[in-house]
């Protein structure tokens, strides 16, 4: 056992108890396939890779269009699947508003000589303002939507509005850990 891995274990349970209120194979998903992209993308941050996206997946599922949503999940993991396999936890380094806290709705990673990545969880159903600070990040870093490539602001923070039952995946040039 490592010192960090108490820290891990407390990280995982509170990305996880998220979908405790609501798991992805309820009724929900049915209702809102949109929340399956949400709870994939969760579930991979929480245990560092690993998801099978087949389990659990019934025909109302794939006749509402939650299909979609798990293979853009899929998309999003194969991406980074580096950072979430061999980076390092970096959600410390963040301050958040809009949202319930950063434990609880961001996860942040860490690989050397690479981006940081930014996955920022709205499980709601409504849109959320959300305003996002980055302790190590430097006045001229650069905040890139990771889906669209669109910058999405520049410097220690920036405010954005996510979607109901989404996940917003952003790159931060110029965030360092020596900071």
């Amino acid at each position: 056992v490592k010192a960090g891995d108490d820290l891990e274990n407390m990280f995982n349970m509170k990305m996880i108890s998220q979908l405790i209120v609501e798991p992805p194979a309820s009724p929900a998903v049915s209702l809102y396939p949109r929340r399956r992209f949400n709870d994939m993308l969760r579930c991979v941050a929480a245990y560092r890779g690993g998801i099978n996206p087949w389990v659990n997946i019934g025909q109302l599922d794939n006749i509402n269009g939650a299909e979609c949503f798990e293979r853009a999940a899929l998309d999003v993991v194969v991406k980074y699947e580096d950072w979430f396999w061999e980076g390092k936890r970096a959600t410390g380094e963040f301050k958040v508003s809009g949202l319930r806290s950063a434990e609880e709705d961001l996860a942040a990673f860490r690989l050397p000589g690479r981006p940081l990545l930014l996955l920022v969880f709205n499980d709601g159903r409504k849109p959320k303002k959300v305003a996002i600070s980055c302790l190590s990040a430097s006045k001229g870093a650069k905040w890139t939507d990771g889906l669209t490539g669109k910058p999405l602001g520049s410097g220690t923070s920036v405010s954005f509005e996510i979607d109901g039952h989404n996940t917003k995946v952003i790159e931060i040039e110029g965030a360092d850990e020596a900071r």
